[in-house]
């Protein structure tokens, strides 16, 4: 019994490194784009719909 609950704790512990790395990358993207101005922004935002419009048809 007492492995078994050694195992659990192991598995939480990846599980949360690895939802500390998403995390972080989630950081970093927002970091990026607040350091981008509106008219960045605005050219970032028309190239994705244009991506879209593209896998649509």
């Amino acid at each position: 019994m007492r492995k078994r609950k050694k195992n659990t704790n192991q598995t939480d512990l990846f599980e949360l490194v690895t939802h500390l790395e998403q995390l972080e990358q989630i950081s970093s993207e927002l970091k990026m784009v607040e350091s981008l101005g509106q008219q960045e922004l605005s050219t970032i935002v028309e190239k994705q719909i244009d991506w879209v419009e593209l896998e649509e048809n």
